[in-house]
Parts: structure tokens; C-alpha cells; sequence
């Protein structure tokens, strides 16, 4: 038999209304989530979030959850769908998580587009916190002005969608186009002298920043502006002339000194510092070892640092491991040469087993060990064998 409309109505809405209500009880759980990351940024400081590369991507994504999820526990605010205590005081704590959360997106981005200006990735983040600052604002003053009741929700949900239509009608207008305003701010902090020639991506302009870096290439190219009005000039003509991105050379990074390295590494075993030789070179300068390379040599971020002989030389061996995230790419060894210039000899494989590996790397219990599984060797090959991840690798037999 057929359902009638009112049916399907009702049964579409009883759906519906279970659907928010199961979705509700996650609300608590993300709270005291979100709660307790601000009150553990109190005692670690914002390092930890900036080295993972991804802060503001993470903090926004866990504000649209939390968004999605006061309005799960709110419904439509009717007396028959008004949620329980445990939801109200949870959806109280989860808009005030909110705002803090804005906050320190909005920090980020502020931050990163200070010291590297625009980009188009930059300006999508921009317009993902104006909407998400106008949630977080309304919220709280719907908190502030009804408590646990939250009136005000509705028409700042209202308010909120007309701006992210704004917003959206503006980026993909001339007004906002990203990657108009990205060129016009990268090329003013090139003839402004911010960043120099030979930092400057002029491979952006070529090939991802549409007809608005061409633009500004032919315009460099031709009526330079600057204090290297000269080799900007250079430079534009030999980009347009580029037919890929490989034909244009890599802009080197950004200077980093040994005071930085020393201030990222801490030597967990034995205490004390690393060799001064080990500091003072420039991995930077080795570009086949750029995503290899452990990242505290390079950029502002931490690592642990252990002195152990891999060999048997004699000679110990410096092993860093990324203090934050331990994956494959994260940790090196390195090896003193006859002429105490250090060199990289690989990376370790199995580091991603946090926590159990992270908090025994802490503890300083690390000990070089014989393998317990021989290699073997394939038309002068050497191939080892891995373990599984987070696996513990069988002990050879004894000898008899």
C-alpha cells in the first residue's frame, strides 16, 4: 500500500527528529573536547598547534562540528523538541569553545598572512573565518542574553547564511577574485622590498595564479619597480618565457640559523648540547633533501634529539625524532664525517606508534640493538626487511 502525503511528511520528519537527537549526544563529547585543547594550550602554548602545519584547517573544521552539533541538540527551538539539561549546559560550553576556537583561527591567519602575505588559500581561510567569527558571535550573545535557552540561535543562522552568500558572491567576483588579490599583495611586497627577487615565487604568478599573474608578470617584465627593479625585471621575462614550472628555479628558503636549530632540538639522551658543527651547517642549502630532512633543521618546530653509535665506530651517531608527530619523514640520523661536516644517512621506519613510542622516547629508553632479521641482496640490492606498523619485531633464536 502506497503511503499517503501526511504519512511520508511524518515519517520523514520522525526520521529527521531521531537523526538530530542521536546527533545531540555528541555534543557533550565535543564540548569537553574542545574545552579541554583551549585549557591544554594554557599550560603548552601554541607551538604545538603551529608545528602541526594545519592549525587553522583543524580549527575551523572543529568549529563547523561544533556548529552543526549546537544546532543538532537545538532543533528548531520549539517547547516539544527543547532538549535535555545535559544537552543545554553542553550546547552553553560548546558556543563558548566556539568563540575561542574562532579566535585563535583568526590568530593563525592574521599571523601567517603577516609574514607571507596573501595567498588564494590564504584568502578562502579569511572568508571561512568571517562566517564562522559570525556564528561564534552570535551564539555567544544568544548564551549571553537567554543562558541555557539560547534565543538568538534562528536569526543568527538566518544572518549567517545571507553572509556566506555574500561572501561566496564576492570571491568568485573581480571585488574578492583570490588570486587577484594574492598577485596585487605579492607583487607589493616584492617592489616594496618585503621579500627579495630571488625569494620571491614567480612561478605563482605563471601558472596558478590565472590571468591576473600573467598580468603582473608582463608588467614586472616591462616597467619594473623596486630596489631590484633590475632583476625583478629579468626574472619576469625569463618566467613568461617558461613552458612548465620545473623550467623555473625553486626559490630557496628562507634563511635559518643555528640558533634557531638549537632552540627547536632538545638532547633528551645524554643531556646536553649538540656538536656546534652539527648546528652551523646549512641543510637548508641539500635540495634532494628537502622532504627527508627532519623538519626542526629547517622550520620552527621541535624535536628530540638522542647521541648513539649506529656502526660500532666508535663515533656516535646524532638521531632526531619529530617531538610532535611521529611519522615516516619525521625522524633522521646523521653521521660525522673525517672532516666533522655532518652528514644525513636516512630516516627510521616504524615511528608512527604514538603514543607508546613518543612517551618512551620522552623517557630517554632507546638502545641500539643487532638485527634480529638478516637482509637480503638482489642484483647488488640491498633490501631490508619491515616489520608491521606498531609491531614488535621477532628476536632471533639464540645460538647454540
Amino acid at each position: 500500500m502506497l503511503f499517503t502525503s501526511p504519512t511520508r511528511a511524518n515519517i520523514v520528519q520522525g526520521a529527521r527528529t531521531l537523526t538530530l537527537i542521536l546527533l545531540s549526544w555528541l555534543l557533550p563529547v565535543m564540548a569537553v573536547i574542545g574545552a579541554a585543547f583551549i585549557v591544554a594550550l594554557m599550560f603548552t602554548g601554541l607551538e604545538p598547534l603551529w608545528s602541526t602545519h594545519r592549525a587553522t584547517a583543524i580549527l575551523l573544521t572543529a568549529a563547523a562540528a561544533l556548529v552543526f552539533l549546537i544546532n543538532a541538540a537545538y532543533q528548531d527551538g520549539r517547547p516539544e523538541h527543547r532538549a535535555v539539561a545535559v544537552l543545554r549546559y553542553a550546547s552553553v560550553l560548546a558556543a563558548v569553545v566556539l568563540l575561542a576556537l574562532v579566535a585563535l583561527a583568526t590568530y593563525g591567519v592574521a599571523l601567517r598572512i603577516q609574514q607571507y602575505g596573501l595567498t588564494p588559500e590564504r584568502v578562502g581561510a579569511a572568508a571561512c573565518v568571517v562566517v564562522a567569527a559570525c556564528y561564534a558571535i552570535g551564539y555567544v550573545v544568544a548564551v549571553a542574553r537567554s543562558g541555557v535557552g539560547l534565543r538568538g540561535l534562528e536569526p543568527t543562522n538566518v544572518a549567517t547564511s545571507l553572509v556566506i552568500v555574500a561572501v561566496l558572491i564576492l570571491l568568485c567576483s573581480p571585488i574578492a577574485d583570490p588570486d587577484r588579490i594574492a598577485v596585487v599583495d605579492q607583487v607589493h611586497r616584492l617592489e616594496m622590498g618585503q621579500i627579495s627577487p630571488a625569494q620571491f615565487d614567480f612561478a605563482f604568478l605563471r601558472f596558478r595564479a590565472g590571468r591576473y599573474g600573467i598580468e603582473a608578470l608582463r608588467r614586472l617584465a616591462e616597467h619594473p619597480e623596486g630596489p631590484e627593479a633590475n632583476d625583478i625585471a629579468d626574472r619576469a621575462r625569463k618566467t613568461l618565457a617558461a613552458l612548465y614550472p620545473s623550467n623555473i628555479p625553486v626559490p630557496p628558503p628562507r634563511p635559518f640559523g643555528p640558533e634557531q636549530r638549537a632552540a627547536n632540538i632538545t638532547v633528551v639522551q645524554p643531556s646536553g648540547a649538540l656538536p656546534e658543527q652539527f648546528l652551523q651547517q646549512d641543510w637548508a642549502a641539500i635540495q634532494r633533501l628537502h622532504f627527508e630532512l627532519p623538519r626542526c633543521l629547517v622550520a620552527v618546530t621541535k624535536c628530540d634529539a638522542f647521541m648513539a653509535d649506529l656502526d660500532g665506530d666508535g663515533q656516535p651517531e646524532i638521531l632526531l625524532f619529530d617531538s610532535q608527530i611521529l611519522l615516516p619523514g619525521n625522524s633522521g640520523a646523521f653521521k660525522a664525517g673525517p672532516d666533522n661536516k655532518w652528514e644525513f644517512i636516512g630516516t627510521f621506519a616504524g615511528t608512527a606508534c604514538p603514543p607508546r613510542l613518543r612517551d618512551a622516547l620522552k623517557a630517554g629508553r632507546l638502545a641500539v640493538v643487532e638485527q634480529s632479521l638478516k637482509d637480503i641482496e638482489v642484483g647488488g640490492v640491498r633490501l631490508r626487511l619491515i616489520t608491521p606498523w606498531c609491531e614488535i619485531t621477532p628476536k632471533a633464536p639464540a645460538s647454540r
